[in-house]
Parts: C-alpha cells; sequence; structure tokens
C-alpha cells in the first residue's frame, strides 16, 4: 500500500492520502479498515437486513497456486453534506438510519499502476454495487468524483453506469505535501434502475 500511494499514478488522482504516505500512516489506515470491518461483520451477525457499508474494501489478484497480493482498494459510504456537491436533500445524510433508501453513498478507489487499464476496478465497482449494496445496504444513490483530467475513472464510473451531473470548481483541498491547494472534480452519479 505505502508504495501505490507514493506512486504519483496513483497519489496524484487522490484526495485524501497524506504524501509522502509512511509505513504509520498505512498501520493507521489499516486499523480504521479492520475495525469498520469488524463492525460490520458484528451487525451482520446480529442478523440485522442492512448494513451501512461494505465489510470488504480490499482488492487482490489471486494466483494459481492459491497466494495472492494486495492491488488495490475499494470502499463505499455514506456522503458526508459538508462536501461542496451535496444538495439540500442530504443535509441530513448522516442522521438517516441504516437501510434508509434516500441515504446518499459514495465510492473511493485506487488500482496499482501494474493493473490499471485490464477491467479491474469497472468489475470490481460493479459487484459490490450488484452483489452488496443494493442487496444489504438498499444503496439506491451513489456519487463518484474524480479529478477533472482524469479520464479513465471517469471512464471507469461510466462503464459502471455512473452518469457525469457536473464539473465542481475548487472542491477538494490537497494535503499540504502535495501542495495543499484546491482541486476541482468531475461528479458523477449512479442512481438504482
Amino acid at each position: 500500500m505505502v508504495k501505490f500511494m507514493n506512486d504519483e499514478r496513483v497519489y496524484s488522482f487522490l484526495g485524501g492520502p497524506p504524501f509522502p504516505y509512511t509505513h504509520e500512516d498505512g498501520v493507521r489506515w489499516s486499523k480504521s479498515v479492520m475495525e469498520r470491518s469488524q463492525s460490520l461483520f458484528r451487525c451482520m451477525e446480529d442478523g440485522n437486513q442492512f448494513l451501512d457499508g461494505c465489510p470488504v474494501s480490499s482488492i487482490r489478484e489471486v494466483y494459481e497456486d492459491g497466494s495472492d497480493v494486495y492491488i488495490g482498494d475499494i470502499t463505499i459510504g455514506r456522503e458526508t453534506p459538508e462536501r461542496t456537491w451535496v444538495g439540500p436533500e442530504d443535509v441530513d445524510n448522516l442522521k438517516k438510519p441504516v437501510g434508509d433508501p434516500t441515504i446518499l453513498y459514495t465510492v473511493g478507489d485506487y488500482l496499482a499502476p501494474t493493473h490499471h487499464r485490464r477491467g479491474i476496478m469497472s468489475t470490481a465497482l460493479r459487484t459490490i454495487i450488484d452483489k452488496w449494496a443494493i442487496p444489504r445496504m438498499n444503496c439506491q444513490r451513489i456519487t463518484a468524483t474524480a479529478f477533472v483530467g482524469n479520464v479513465a475513472s471517469v471512464g471507469v464510473f461510466k462503464k459502471v453506469g455512473f452518469e457525469h451531473v457536473r464539473d465542481v470548481s475548487d472542491a477538494m483541498n490537497l494535503p499540504s505535501g502535495r501542495g495543499g491547494h484546491l482541486m476541482s472534480v468531475h461528479l458523477l452519479e449512479w442512481v438504482c434502475k
């Protein structure tokens, strides 16, 4: 993970991770992912019909001998109302009960550069939506963003059924290690049909 997060072909298209990305950053991220996953698994064990996320986010390549290697990540969670593109109808998004069909979700993802342009991310995203988000979260709407000019990510989202809504100027502030300036994004949305 640390290697990917320090690769310009990955970090230049991500809004949040610090740069340079250290081993400690990876440990913190992994710990938070594990805690979230364990919480969601407990909700499943308790028999909850709907969950508020997907407990699995790692994308791995499995070799013929059964071994595997981490190649990326895909997460789905509630969109935060603080984002400039979130409309007034979603201002209470974080307060809605789990399973509410009006919850607005968002996805984030990245893939190792060695695995770009193979259809892996569009397959992973389609699988998360069809096999998890719809049946286990009652997900009806998802937003995604990509920095203006990130044609590959926009292509992945469109391939899975997202539609371009609009471009949002100065929407994301990069970490100070990457200049700390504002970036504009393409806003895309998927709606369950």
